[in-house]
């Protein structure tokens, strides 16, 4: 037997190597689809909103408590920062005159819902099909 042809230098990967490689990268892909990571950020930003909303909430009705129970002066942010109430602006929130503070949600668990509404009426927080 001849030396040369004993020892054959394999060059490259065999089919199964390939294939075994090609079905992890396919897992890992579906798993990765699967979780939808998009979703989660949006549901990050949406729990942002929610905490804005509620910061806006506490600042109009600390402002309609000191304004012998009257929204007149507590339905725009601008309002609400001369009178102390609140710091700063919060942008995407909708302030109203009766009370309601909204705002539209990115990812909504219900779809036929898509803003999260305070109420001044109620004093409840929830999910609403149409702003303020």
């Amino acid at each position: 037997m001849n030396q040369s042809s004993a020892k054959k230098i394999k060059n490259g990967f065999t089919l199964i190597e390939l294939l075994v490689v090609i079905a992890v990268i396919g897992v890992v892909f579906s798993v990765i689809i699967a979780t939808n990571p998009l979703r989660y950020v949006q549901e990050a930003k949406d729990s942002r909103k929610k905490q804005d909303l509620s910061k806006l909430v506490l600042s109009m009705e600390a402002c309609f408590t000191k304004s012998n129970e009257s929204y007149t002066y507590c339905d725009e942010q601008g309002e609400l920062i001369q009178g102390g109430f609140l710091q700063t602006a919060i942008s995407e929130v909708v302030l109203a005159a009766d009370g309601c503070v909204s705002v539209l949600l990115e990812a909504p668990p219900y779809p036929a819902f898509p803003y999260w509404r305070y109420s001044s009426e109620s004093g409840k927080a929830d999910y609403a099909p149409s702003g303020c």
